[in-house]
């Protein structure tokens, strides 16, 4: 789907042409659900973020309230962006919930969803706190090729058209970003 085409489904949800939102949901569901997925690291959250993304872009696109300009840098990357920032917003979301004990005596069926790491819980939250801060250094557009490779999944082909520039452009960014990343994971450490 080009810039042009997503702009006229935005248009034809805006005349309350629900095809056309399926004709979104259809082209991109694997790039919102990647990207939730990417951030949120559960396919549960995922789903939910997924879902939600598409009743939000439903609500405000169908209403007349949303926008979208494609001189930002392309559909792909809207909705990327749009998806990491709802993943985003939802896990700070749960964060700020507190657990509340199964205190009935019946198994709740959540204990056999727990994985466990083979890593201490201190070594695991040093490692990300590590990467955190690395990727801290990185620029915005540095961040976003990195998060779109290995965080994501995609290809530089898939990249490069996400982000509107030559595979070769695509993959010397994701050279020169690896590299500014391992060296600061280093100097952290």
């Amino acid at each position: 789907m080009t810039d042009k085409q997503f702009a006229d489904c935005l248009l034809r949800m805006k005349d309350g042409s629900r095809q056309a939102l399926a004709d979104i949901y259809s082209e991109y569901f694997r790039l919102v659900y990647s990207t939730a997925l990417s951030v949120t690291n559960n396919t549960a959250a995922a789903e939910d973020v997924t879902s939600e993304f598409f009743v939000r872009l439903w609500a405000k696109f169908s209403q007349g309230n949303g926008t979208f300009s494609a001189e930002k840098g392309g559909h792909k990357r809207f909705l990327a962006v749009c998806a990491k920032n709802l993943a985003v917003d939802y896990i700070k979301k749960l964060s700020r919930e507190e657990l509340v004990p199964n205190d009935g005596g019946e198994d709740d069926g959540i204990s056999d969803n727990i994985k466990y790491s083979e890593k201490s819980p201190e070594d695991e939250i040093t490692a990300r706190s590590e990467v955190s801060a690395a990727l801290e250094e990185l620029n915005e557009s540095e961040r976003e090729i990195i998060h779109l490779k290995h965080y994501c999944g995609y290809t530089l082909k898939e990249i490069s058209e996400i982000l509107g520039i030559p595979m070769g452009t695509a993959a010397w960014r994701c050279r020169n970003a690896e590299n500014k990343l391992r060296k600061n994971v280093g100097e952290v450490r």
